[in-house]
């Protein structure tokens, strides 16, 4: 996958399909120690220790029609790549936490995307589930939680253009991130 927004997209599905009503996702950027870590939890029906174990397996998934489930392969080997890994804890009907962590320096880290925009996609498409959002970068931080727009989920536009709002000010707060973060 190209970026880290991508990634956290093809997670957040995975989550979807799992029955998840919440999602939390988690960026941790702290340019000192030189990492980025992501962290997305949910309460879907979680994996068994057997699925665990071949979680990472691009030839394995658990989607009904389809032939391999590459989303969290791709992630390890990009964290990989950059000098981190993927760790997964899950609980049958608990849910499932999955951190992938990435050394910031690392000619291989990918870029972050466009995360703003990602979440928008995410909340749009699923507005009866909740998402929390957690962005932390050298003391900066930045949380959105669809809860605070729950009286407008009946009017889907003023809802959205709520959401697109708060989402605005986050595209300003990544805008921040890339230029400290990549020089720009």
């Amino acid at each position: 996958m190209e970026d880290l927004s991508l990634h956290i997209l093809d997670i957040v599905e995975n989550s979807i399909k799992a029955n998840a009503k919440n999602i939390e996702i988690k960026i941790l950027i702290d340019k000192k120690n030189d990492i980025i870590k992501v962290t997305i939890k949910d309460d879907g029906k979680g994996m068994t220790e057997d699925e665990l174990k071949i979680a990472f397996d691009p030839f394995y998934t658990s989607g009904k029609n389809k032939k391999t489930g590459l989303g969290l392969s791709l992630l390890r080997d990009s964290a990989l790549k950059a000098e981190g890994n993927v760790d997964i804890v899950s609980e049958i009907n608990k849910g499932t936490e999955i951190q992938a962590y990435f050394k910031i320096s690392h000619p291989d880290m990918i870029p972050l995307g466009d995360l703003s925009k990602t979440m928008l996609v995410m909340v749009a498409a699923n507005r009866d589930k909740q998402f929390r959002l957690s962005h932390i970068y050298n003391g900066l931080e930045f949380n959105f939680d669809t809860a605070e727009f729950k009286a407008h989920k009946t009017d889907i536009v003023s809802y959205l253009k709520q959401i697109k709002d708060k989402l605005e000010e986050y595209k300003n707060f990544l805008e921040i991130i890339k230029g400290d973060l990549y020089g720009i």
